[in-house]
């Protein structure tokens, strides 16, 4: 009985301590967010703040005094957050939109080569690129 618990206190203990080592995980994961995902998801933040604040004037607990300059408050960060969204957007792009330019250029591209021709070495008529025989002679291109 006795070890039962000492083995249940070691076993809390190194949780306790370990603990941290697992939160700086999530810390990590946070830091590879991109500085306009972090701007978004303070504007919604502050959005929410503002509704919330508006619910709480309306339900009468919150004063008119205080209400009025912690909207304003709140008014002021979100200018600021949109104006740094605004500066930011373009500079920096996500993973997905850099793969999307990408595919886009490569299709850019692929369409240029299916609407060359090339010439055919026995009969020298033109053919598309993808034939593999002349449409005149019939000849292997």
């Amino acid at each position: 009985m006795i070890s039962a618990i000492f083995i249940l206190l070691a076993t809390v203990v190194i949780i306790y301590v370990f603990r941290p080592l697992f939160g700086k995980q999530q810390e990590f994961k946070f830091r590879k967010v991109g500085r306009k995902r972090q701007l978004l998801e303070g504007r919604e933040s502050l959005y929410d703040s503002i509704k919330e604040l508006d619910f709480d004037y309306k339900m009468g607990k919150v004063e008119e005094d205080d209400y009025k300059a912690t909207r304003s408050r709140f008014q002021s960060q979100a200018v600021e957050l949109m104006k740094a969204i605004d500066q930011s957007h373009g500079k920096e792009e996500s993973g997905e939109d850099k793969i999307e330019q990408e595919i886009a250029a490569l299709r850019g591209t692929g369409r240029k080569k299916k609407g060359k021709k090339s010439s055919c070495s026995n009969c020298g008529s033109s053919a598309p690129t993808n034939a593999r025989f002349c449409p005149q002679c019939g000849q292997p291109i």
